[in-house]
């Protein structure tokens, strides 16, 4: 009777009183662009003072797609809660509260998308669970799409940082020349 009756609570919670969920997977990795002829005039110096770019950049990503800052994005893009709290008097379980806070969805956001990471080969698989086949795949997308966003952000960034440098290097190289002559 203890093991039996919380069998057949269960199965019978799964297939009369919750709501299919669908799912959506993904994988992706995240690459630094070779230095090309700055390595060769510099004799490998900048390819070393970047090198494990592409995995710093890789721990960062990963830190976000679990942050509170993608979840809010998302639920200002795709409206995350009317989606999660739709079938709330179906399954009172699986799905969210009509008025959670961006913590209840933080944490309802922890149990819907799942992110993996393997620091070895750099693969960041996700996830994403969602009531409708479309919205599993949409929101899967978007997360895609913010992860690219942020990314070409740091490298950006780190471009227009290398060129301020590279600038200043030419003017003073430049001044030391004038002096020379």
């Amino acid at each position: 009777l203890l093991v039996l009756a919380p069998i057949l609570v269960l199965t019978y919670y799964l297939y009369s009183v919750s709501v299919d969920q669908y799912a959506s997977t993904t994988g992706f990795t995240v690459r630094q662009n070779e230095a090309g002829a700055a390595t060769d005039v510099l004799g490998g110096i900048a390819q070393f003072t970047s090198a494990g770019g592409g995995q710093r950049d890789a721990d960062i990503l990963f830190e976000f797609l679990v942050s509170q800052q993608l979840v809010q994005r998302l639920d200002r893009r795709m409206g995350l809660v009317s989606h999660y709290s739709a079938p709330q008097g179906d399954d009172p379980y699986f799905a969210l509260s009509p008025d959670a806070t961006i913590e209840d969805l933080l944490d309802h956001w922890q149990r819907v998308v799942r992110v993996s990471y393997a620091q070895s080969t750099g693969l960041i698989e996700l996830r994403v669970l969602a009531f409708d086949p479309r919205t599993a795949q949409d929101l899967a997308t978007a997360i895609i799409e913010e992860s690219q966003d942020l990314v070409n952000g740091l490298n950006g960034q780190a471009r227009d940082d290398a060129m301020r440098f590279a600038e200043r290097d030419l003017e003073v190289a430049l001044d030391r020349l004038r002096d020379a002559r």
